[in-house]
């Protein structure tokens, strides 16, 4: 039987972050990955935003520089109507990173930590003794159930769609108002090094509302985006929209699935039971770099709970005390892009102006962390 004081499940920011912060307290900790390699598939594009107080600066410092891809200096954002407003970011940490580099540093930076790593380990369920969780059960035969004292839940946003927490009771299912595909796209015309694109409009659709749709520039030909469909991004490209014109010749070399929650910016408001503890996506925490703080923060209460011998929702809600810092409002986009789902185009451009007007056009950095 394998025994663990921790167990993390997911390999991305916020699992990796979890399970370095754990042992780095001297907790026995293993981290699961149910894929073959660790970042891959890649649901995000890896936009990266600085922080008010350095953090985001000081977690990119602590990797291979070969991470970032460009550093954002501008951001475009076209209205419904086409009205463009250009928004220098000139000495501000906004980031396009090589998101899969990214995620498998930080499993490295866990596993020099003293963690334990193991790829295709698809945990199926949590492992109980009656009603005391003691574990985690996993698809193999090898190793059907491993033990241990907590169980960090950072497997994304599916968890909370219908997964671990759902079937745990830890959370109730929540309903998502966005989701679609996350292409890679080759062959896009006039994309420029330092420019993050936002193009608002009906031909962004997604689920049957006006939506946006971001182009992160990878290099002079290549992005990431998401759309609905196959099906609304051939349609996009055959539009008379600006953005169009950019993708006329595109075509997608990689394709994954994309979903976003709807509370936006707000986490769960319970992300613990005894023995249990909920990071990243699946505490909702939307953000990349938001989740990866958020699995700091679980993997240092659940280390220092090990230590303490007490694993109770009690111990461990002191994580729900110290995540609520990445809940201000200030965290989120002021703008407020998803207040724009289910209006039509006119509205889309009146609330556009109104909004640009009310925040004097400030979309820099400093609107998040």
């Amino acid at each position: 039987m394998m025994d663990y004081d921790v167990i993390v499940v997911g390999a991305g920011p916020a699992g990796s972050a979890a399970a370095k912060a754990a042992a780095e307290r001297g907790a026995k900790t293993i981290l699961l990955e149910e894929h073959s390699a660790i970042g891959l598939p890649q649901h995000c594009s890896g936009l990266f935003y600085g922080t008010r107080s350095g953090i985001g600066e000081k977690i990119l410092a602590s990797m291979d520089p070969r991470v970032i891809v460009d550093k954002v200096k501008h951001r475009r954002i076209y209205s419904p109507k086409g009205k463009l407003f250009d928004i220098p970011l000139e000495g501000q940490g906004v980031y396009q990173l090589d998101r899969a580099f990214f995620d498998m540093q930080l499993a490295g930076q866990a596993a020099q930590a003293g963690a334990e790593i193991r790829i295709n380990a698809k945990v199926t369920d949590l492992a109980y003794d009656g009603n005391t969780v003691i574990g985690v059960k996993i698809h193999s035969k090898a190793y059907p159930e491993i033990r241990g004292k907590i169980v960090i839940i950072a497997d994304g946003i599916k968890s909370l769609i219908g997964g671990l927490p759902i079937r745990s009771g830890i959370a109730e299912k929540v309903p998502y108002i966005d989701s679609g595909i996350s292409m890679l796209l080759v062959n896009v015309k006039d994309i420029d090094r330092g420019v993050h694109e936002l193009h608002v409009g009906p031909h962004g659709t997604r689920n049957g509302y006006p939506g946006w749709i971001w182009l992160h520039r990878l290099d002079a030909y290549t992005c990431h985006s998401v759309f609905e469909s196959i099906e609304a991004f051939e349609k996009c490209k055959t539009g008379d929209y600006i953005i169009s014109n950019k993708l006329r010749d595109s075509v997608p070399v990689k394709k994954v699935g994309y979903s976003m929650a709807l509370f936006g910016a707000k986490s769960l408001p319970q992300k613990v039971a005894d023995g249990v503890m909920l990071a990243g996506n699946a505490a909702n925490f939307g953000m990349f770099q938001l989740a990866m703080l958020s699995g700091q923060y679980a993997g240092q209460v659940a280390g220092e709970a090990i230590k303490d011998g007490d694993v109770s929702k009690e111990r461990l809600s002191i994580y729900n005390e110290l995540s609520r810092k990445l809940d201000d409002p200030q965290l989120g986009l002021r703008f407020g892009f998803s207040s724009f789902v289910g209006l039509t185009e006119d509205e889309q451009e009146e609330k556009f102006l109104k909004m640009t007007q009310e925040t004097s056009v400030n979309f820099d950095v400093l609107d998040f962390i």
